[in-house]
């Protein structure tokens, strides 16, 4: 137990004790104090040695395999991976295990157990808990969307609440436009429910507001499907130009726009990250919050903000998709919002990913080759990159992937294939001393690519 002398655990620090240790023996695996194929320490032998809960060293463990740094193997305990077999995940869009309020929500639970017991496990409304609700109106209040609690159905995760729009709104041969590339589970959504999907190319400032319009002129939408700030995949803004636009073109055209208020919470500079709702006069934005990449994706939760004439069908289509959302988890969220924890926790995390943020942005100037096609987002999680030409995408990923590095394919996000080839990096799961080597590792196969396409192109001839 040597090597471990030098873990100190501060108690009174801002940081949980396992991420403390998380933190302190990835510092020592990097270093090769600790290296490649140790077996770590028994959780039991551990957390006897730091003087801490074995709770505390179960969680650390957990956030290392996570992490990818070691690999559990039943029955013989904890191995230290090689710095080489690691493998960088930035395809994955959900946070990293240590940004997770774990003790906090911990507490919330118990407190919502001792004070309402069997009552927490109750189905709740349809559309609801009515004090989750509320605080919900309260929340997005703050972001100058006014509504009432009957506007507001809580769901289980995005992904629901799509699904739940195409049911209560939509009928085959009915009309939705998207952006074009979009997200991949709304794409499969609408696929599901038959109807027409027309995609509209995405542009530096938004949709493309002259292929828009004459697409709704063509095929009379019921629907436009959209992610105004920082939009997944590309991280594109809209201005407020686009965004005023898209509200007159929905009165003028007499269609609803669905609105997935993806990653608003993470602008970092952006100069306007209103929402479509907040700016909605005539209510034609249906509103979809979801709290999967910001808090915890596990707990699938979020809401929807809604016209009132669409209130019946919605609430007719939740009660046939699964009755009602968790009741328990429903009335956690209610209190840690409810104690300002909530508020506590985005900006925590805003900072986080602001720093992890700028390193990208910093390793992506210095080092993609200018062959690369790319616009900078100004907040969120998501860099979208177009290969050069002639490059293969499922080539390139797969040559990535014998690297250890996953990205996200680009043709996952297109409803029709595209002749180019893109791919989606997320820094949503990755460490902050990963990425500089992460993308050194993207941009010497993309220079080895293109030099060896040049050689093919331009042979020698002698």
């Amino acid at each position: 137990m040597e090597n471990y002398r030098r873990i100190t655990l501060n108690k009174e620090g801002e940081d949980y004790l396992y991420q403390q240790l998380a933190r302190q023996l990835m510092e020592m695996m990097e270093e090769k104090v600790i290296k490649g194929e140790e077996r770590l320490p028994s959780i039991k032998t551990f957390a006897e040695f730091l003087g801490v809960n074995i709770a505390t060293v179960v969680r650390a463990y957990e956030v290392l395999e996570e992490k990818d740094y070691i690999l559990k193997k039943s029955g013989s305990g904890c191995f230290v991976k090689s710095r080489e077999e690691r493998i960088l995940n930035f395809a994955s869009g959900t946070p990293s295990y240590d940004f997770f309020p774990i003790e906090d929500f911990k507490k919330i639970i118990n407190h919502v157990m001792d004070k309402d017991g069997a009552k927490a496990f109750e189905y709740t409304q349809g559309q609801g808990d009515p004090e989750l609700r509320r605080e919900l109106r309260l929340y997005i209040q703050k972001y100058n969307i006014q509504s009432h609690e009957e506007q507001i159905h809580v769901i289980s995760g995005a992904q629901q609440g799509i699904d739940l729009i195409a049911k209560a709104l939509l009928s085959q041969r009915d009309t939705v436009i998207i952006e074009n590339p979009s997200y991949t589970g709304a794409i499969g959504a609408f696929k599901s429910k038959g109807v027409r999907l027309k995609g509209v190319p995405i542009k530096n400032d938004g949709i493309d507001l002259k292929k828009l319009e004459e697409t709704i002129k063509q095929t009379t939408p019921k629907l436009l499907y959209v992610m105004p700030n920082f939009q997944n995949p590309t991280g594109t803004s809209y201005s407020s130009y686009q965004k005023n636009k898209l509200l007159a073109l929905a009165k003028e055209y007499d269609f609803y726009i669905l609105e997935d208020d993806y990653l608003s919470d993470l602008s970092f500079y952006s100069q306007d990250n209103r929402t479509l709702k907040s700016m909605d006069k005539e209510n034609k934005v249906i509103y979809l919050k979801s709290f999967s990449k910001i808090f915890m994706p596990g707990l699938r939760l979020g809401f929807l903000v809604v016209p009132e004439e669409l209130q019946s069908s919605l609430r007719e289509a939740k009660l046939i998709s699964d009755i009602s959302t968790s009741g328990l988890l429903q009335r956690a969220l209610k209190e840690y919002m409810g104690q300002g924890l909530w508020g506590k926790h985005i900006e925590a995390l805003k900072n986080l990913y602001q720093k992890r943020f700028d390193l990208a942005m910093k390793e992506i100037s210095a080092q993609m080759p200018g062959n690369v096609k790319f616009t900078f987002p100004k907040g969120g999680l998501n860099f979208w990159f177009e290969l050069p030409e002639g490059m293969r995408e499922q080539e390139f990923i797969s040559q990535l992937e014998a690297m250890n590095i996953i990205v996200a394919p680009g043709h996952l996000f297109f409803h029709e294939p595209s002749h180019k080839s893109y791919f989606r990096m997320s820094i949503a799961n990755v460490e902050d001393k990963d990425i500089p080597r992460g993308m050194e590792k993207i941009t010497t196969l993309i220079r080895w690519e293109s030099a060896e396409r040049k050689k093919v192109k331009d042979p020698l001839i002698l």
